[in-house]
């Protein structure tokens, strides 16, 4: 019995990496993009492959970017469309205004609020927060920019 992906083409045989399905919805999209990286890395795929299981894993609203697109889209344009509905390119603002509103709840853990910052605030960068390479000045600027009196 083969494995799909690393095994098919030789390599020794491991249990192939599953991805999770999107709907656009329950997952950011810069997550789900990560995995889908990894997935496609470690389980070797090939330019049909990563197209093949991208297509797959679009479920409800995310799926609708498959009417969009041709019969011999590359991932590149697929991951394009997603970018563009899901408005993670053009929501930065948005997610500047909910870091800027961000307050601790009552019973919140640290923790769960130190995440949550970190999640708007590399959301607020847009593709330049998903990168590690961001400029702390930047960083910086922005937090004091939210929270001058920390």
């Amino acid at each position: 019995m083969q494995t799909v992906g690393a095994t098919a083409r030789g390599k020794a045989t491991r249990k192939p990496l599953k991805l999770e399905k999107f709907d656009g919805t329950s997952t950011p999209l810069q997550t789900f993009l990560r995995k889908y990286q990894n997935c496609a890395k470690y389980n070797d795929w090939d330019a049909d492959e990563r197209v093949a299981f991208l297509r797959d894993r679009l479920h409800g609203n995310a799926s609708q970017v498959l009417w969009e697109i041709s019969d011999d889209a590359d991932d590149k344009e697929i991951i394009r469309l997603l970018r563009n509905r899901s408005g993670d390119s053009n929501q930065m603002e948005r997610f500047r205004a909910e870091l800027n509103g961000r307050r601790r709840g009552k019973g919140e853990s640290i923790q769960s609020v130190y995440q949550d910052i970190r999640r708007l605030l590399s959301s607020s960068l847009g593709k330049a927060g998903s990168c590690m390479n961001v400029s702390g000045t930047m960083r910086f600027s922005i937090v004091w920019e939210t929270f001058p009196y920390v």
